[in-house]
């Protein structure tokens, strides 16, 4: 007898491009500076320049920087869960690293105010971390579960513009200047 597999197996496939050009400017400006205003950024970079130039590091994390007025919307998308699991189901608890039950796989900071949020894993796929208050923040990778294959994961950044910056009041006037025209 043959089964169709089709009919058992789901597969979703990620493709993306991820930031690798920042990574020149480490040596330089001691930050791998990104300024698109989306994009993704890979653990597995952090874990293959570790030798070299520490390309999201604390020794030269990511610098994401948009367009002034914008602020920065932070999504994690972890592909360690599997891992993990299997982890807990072991009772090694590894990679919990805080009374919180956190995962931490890195660590956005935001000047000028100097604050600091942790980015945790272990809490779905896809998840919001973070929405900054500038349109400047650095990411630190501070996983060292990066280094051993077992943290995988892709954080999307995403330039936006508040409410308030991104629309205009508009008034038109009609034939007298000093009164407003009505429209529906």
């Amino acid at each position: 007898m043959c089964l169709d597999v089709r009919d058992y197996v789901s597969l979703s496939v990620w493709m993306c491009a991820v930031e690798t050009m920042a990574c020149q400017t480490c040596g330089s400006l001691g930050v791998s500076h990104v300024t698109r205003s989306a994009g993704y950024i890979a653990s597995v970079i952090t874990a293959e320049t570790q030798s070299s130039s520490s390309c999201g590091s604390s020794k030269c994390p990511w610098k994401i920087e948009v367009e002034s007025g914008q602020t920065i919307n932070v999504t994690l998308l972890d592909f360690a869960l599997a891992q993990r699991a299997a982890g807990a189901a072991s009772g090694s608890g590894v990679g919990y690293v805080s009374a919180e039950n956190c995962f931490r796989y890195a660590v956005i900071k935001e000047s000028p105010s100097h604050r600091s949020f942790p980015v945790c894993g272990g809490h779905g796929r896809s998840q919001f971390v973070y929405s900054s208050v500038t349109n400047v923040i650095e990411i630190h990778v501070v996983s060292p579960e990066v280094f051993s294959q077992k943290g995988q994961f892709l954080i999307y950044y995403e330039g936006q513009y508040t409410l308030h910056q991104s629309c205009m009041r508009v008034q038109i006037l009609g034939p007298n200047p000093t009164r407003p025209m009505d429209h529906p």
